[in-house]
């Protein structure tokens, strides 16, 4: 799923203001089409495999009046689903979902979702989350199965994730995000008070340890954290983190928040970059360097 912004049938430059606030696209798209229809037999189960690679906009997804079963986000696996009326995804998030169509025309929906406050010097102070969005239409077509039992994993490894909870921590890190002013009066988006410099290491880290990792949200705006190449275990900062094991490629950190995670650098040594996946936030400063030796 993605999202743009059409100006006489081309695609709509963005103004310094849009990509201050990450920007938002008025039209959204599923696999290039908008709201395209899934025809299905109703009563069936249809497995969804949803990316947000959308710029900015956060994808509250619901099925009118029905509840989903959610297989897994990132790199992790929910064995068993977790059953939910909703599920948020930040950019660059993913999720495997399940639903069942039901006996009528249905729609997928993306609610608007409340992603902070202008503030630092931004025009206005009020709250800014997009729109309603409609993603996907569930029309029934074909005989109606009754008795029909949700899927299960066969078919698809799904192996069980390291729990890192017990770990030994060989070190703790905090990185922060701030928001400052740039040169000729821009935005600069920061960690740790820096703009990103691809000349400069900014973490480095000993291959085959396990490091928690204290993300802390200064700014009146949400930012999700991605880090490239391991895959991060929430255990603070959400309602669910002590619940189960739940492993990250993308974890939305709230506007004046936190989120603590923990993360095996268990092979690939090298260097790589962990960022806003706000891409504009990205593009504006809110980027570092990672190298693992």
């Amino acid at each position: 799923m993605s999202d743009t912004t059409f100006s006489s049938g081309r695609v709509a430059e963005a103004s310094a203001q849009d990509r201050m606030r990450g920007r938002v696209g008025e039209t959204l798209l599923t696999n290039g089409l908008v709201a395209p229809e899934l025809v299905a037999t109703p009563g069936s189960t249809q497995r969804l495999l949803v990316v947000n690679a959308c710029t900015s906009r956060y994808l509250d997804l619901s099925v009118a009046g029905q509840e989903m079963r959610l297989h897994g986000v990132d790199s992790g696996v929910f064995s068993p689903p977790l059953t939910r009326q909703r599920v948020v995804l930040a950019p660059g998030n993913r999720a495997d979902l399940e639903i069942q169509v039901p006996g009528r025309r249905t729609g997928v929906t993306a609610r608007a979702y409340p992603r902070g406050a202008a503030g630092m010097g931004m025009m206005g102070s009020d709250s800014f989350d997009g729109q309603d969005a409609p993603v996907l239409t569930l029309r029934p077509g074909g005989r109606e199965v009754s008795g029909t039992t949700p899927s299960t994993q066969a078919g698809r490894p799904h192996p069980a994730p390291r729990d890192l909870r017990g770990a030994r921590v060989d070190r703790t890190r905090t990185l922060t995000f701030t928001m400052g002013m740039g040169g000729m009066g821009g935005m600069q988006f920061l960690i740790d008070g820096r703009a990103f410099d691809a000349d400069r290491v900014d973490q480095r880290v000993e291959l085959g340890t396990v490091e928690e990792w204290t993300i802390r949200n200064a700014t009146m705006m949400d930012h999700p954290f991605h880090l490239h190449v391991w895959p991060m275990q929430v255990v603070d900062g959400t309602d669910a983190a002590r619940e189960r094991v739940d492993v990250r490629d993308v974890v939305d950190v709230p506007a004046g928040g936190q989120v603590v995670v923990r993360i095996a650098f268990a092979r690939h040594a090298g260097a790589t970059v962990y960022h806003c996946h706000i891409l504009d936030h990205e593009d504006l400063g809110m980027m570092g360097v990672v190298v693992v030796r």
